[in-house]
């Protein structure tokens, strides 16, 4: 039986439509319709006339190539293609095969999209189903009410563009990163307070489902807590620089009353402003713990090691303690505020040199960095009495200190510094063993872009 045939026996093509509810499309050798037989709920609307207004004109052009290269024996025989039925989106799956006088086309409509649909309908979270222009084809009412929350109420049936959202951004960028990539992908809407996580899955060649988590208590919640954990750290230093300057305080105070006594304030002159300087050292320390912008630029990494040799050398020599370093170079950057890493290591040396003042052993510091991978690595060492592992455990809290007229800043602020310059700052000590300090920080190319 040839094409023609089989398209004038109208009564036999309906037959096997009803029992097979597939599509039955007869072609001529130019691939014109001459013939179309669809299952009866397509029946009285779809004919060879009005068949191609099943199809977007772009797809109906996809349709026609697949006709084109099917004659031609160049096309995979099995293809889906989208179409249009009373505004809702359908998918079909195509079988075609080329006869001696035209094509033949068998085609079935995708049952497993209405259960996509069904079953994303009972989702506990919002969610829809958009098309590739963009357009919503399927929603349920968590989505409706999710948008009344953000003030942008969705009309009373689906098929409206995504462009009239208030996301609709975002819901453009996912999509094109699922188009792109032809996977799932995730971005995050935030306006004012309200935070969303929307998350884009293909579930259809020609639709992405899109689920939606309202994040905006969680949100609320860590900022809260934030600004609680704040406010305590605030609270901790504020007493702890009340704690601090209360010392010095007693101090210029006694001294003050002893002065009236003897009626001289000269001999006491010399206590009172040590007591001075120690208090404005606890405010500065505190000033420089709060500071926020950091001024940071390229720099070497040896010329920065190297411009710390003279001071490392006349320190250690003016405390009779044997200097040793070993500079490993890169042809990468630091992109950091140099003099505050300089303090940094400064402060480090100061704290050795101190940790030495009763020692009776060898005194030895040592410098030595080197590379691993993207990070360059600094490690300063004494070989001094170390600290217990009690004392190491608190050594990084603000306030905490074992000397007598520490500040307690001068380790959590040299952390703080070098974490703000994304890197690492770990003390490693034991008794009667020395301590080191491991400084880490990240490498940069030439011209690779560096954010502060």
């Amino acid at each position: 039986m040839d094409c023609h045939t089989l398209a004038n026996n109208e009564e036999i093509m309906e037959t096997i439509a009803d029992l097979s509810s597939e599509w039955l499309l007869v072609f001529d050798r130019d691939e014109s319709l001459i013939s179309v037989t669809l299952p009866s709920a397509y029946r009285s609307r779809v004919n060879v006339e009005t068949f191609y207004h099943l199809f977007e004109p772009s797809e109906a052009d996809r349709f026609q190539m697949y006709l084109y290269e099917l004659s031609r024996g160049r096309a995979d025989r099995l293809e889906t293609f989208q179409v249009v039925y009373q505004g809702q989106i359908r998918h079909i799956t195509c079988n075609g095969i080329a006869l001696s006088e035209g094509l033949m086309v068998k085609a079935e409509e995708l049952e497993e999209e209405k259960g996509i649909v069904q079953t994303l309908k009972q989702l506990p979270i919002p969610y829809f189903l958009i098309d590739h222009d963009k357009r919503i084809r399927s929603s349920n009412p968590l989505f409706r009410e999710l948008l009344k929350t953000i003030e942008e109420p969705l009309g009373e049936s689906d098929g409206e563009l995504v462009e009239g959202f208030p996301f609709h951004e975002t819901i453009s960028k996912l999509s094109d990163i699922v188009d792109e990539n032809n996977k799932n992908a995730t971005v995050v809407f935030e306006k004012e307070e309200i935070r969303l996580t929307v998350h884009g899955s293909l579930v259809t060649p020609d639709q992405m489902c899109v689920f939606i988590k309202d994040e905006t208590v969680e949100h609320r919640f860590e900022q809260l807590l934030t600004y609680k954990q704040q406010m305590e750290s605030v609270s901790q230093i504020a007493a702890g620089v009340a704690h601090e300057l209360r010392n010095p305080l007693s101090v210029i105070k006694g001294f003050i009353q002893l002065s009236k006594l003897s009626n001289s304030l000269n001999k006491y002159y010399e206590t009172i402003s040590s007591e001075i300087d120690r208090m404005n050292l606890i405010i500065e320390d505190f000033l420089s713990m709060s500071r926020k912008k950091i001024d940071k630029k390229k720099v070497s990494p040896s010329e920065l090691m190297e411009s710390m040799l003279m001071i490392f050398r006349s320190e250690s020599l003016l405390h009779d303690i044997d200097f040793t370093f070993a500079i490993k170079d890169s042809r990468r950057y630091l992109y950091v505020n140099d003099q505050m890493i300089r303090q940094v290591m400064l402060n480090v040396l100061r704290n050795s040199i101190e940790a030495y003042e009763n020692w009776d052993g060898d005194k030895r510091f040592t410098m030595m960095t080197h590379v691993e991978e993207n990070i360059y690595v600094i490690t300063l060492e004494d070989y001094g009495p170390g600290m217990p592992a009690e004392v190491l455990e608190e050594i990084e809290k603000p306030f905490f200190t074992t000397k007598d007229k520490g500040t307690g800043i001068g380790i959590p602020l040299c952390k703080r510094i070098v974490e703000e310059h994304k890197g690492t700052f770990k003390v490693e000590s034991a008794l009667g063993k020395g301590t080191r300090i491991v400084i880490t920080l990240p490498l940069y190319s030439k011209h690779e872009q560096m954010r502060s």
